[in-house]
């Protein structure tokens, strides 16, 4: 849960750092989905309808700028976007009306 100061910084500067809000096995999580979803696509093939590649690359770079909707196609982004201590936090953001749009 984010404390006073952090929601304060959050509505003063319109952004918040928290410090360990990931632990380093989530955020290596994260980068081993990434490593698989990326794995065999380059800028020439790619699957254009979940991913965007970064342009100024050669046809055969690898290097992929977004993925589209992670949520709605990967599991591990989307256990986290429905985790209890992303809401919480978003939650003490924003406040508890949240309806999840669009990742």
């Amino acid at each position: 849960m984010l404390n006073t100061a952090q929601v304060e910084h959050y509505h003063t500067e319109g952004y918040v750092a928290v410090p360990g809000f990931l632990s380093a096995e989530e955020v290596a999580a994260f980068l081993r989905e990434m490593d698989a979803v990326s794995a065999g696509n380059t800028l020439a093939s790619h699957d254009v309808t979940r991913m965007e590649m970064e342009p100024n690359q050669p046809p055969d770079g690898t290097q992929v700028r977004r993925l589209y909707e992670p949520c709605s196609h990967y599991e591990v982004f989307r256990e986290f976007s429905a985790s209890e201590q992303l809401l919480d936090a978003v939650g003490a953001l924003l406040g508890p009306d949240l309806v999840f749009h669009y990742s």
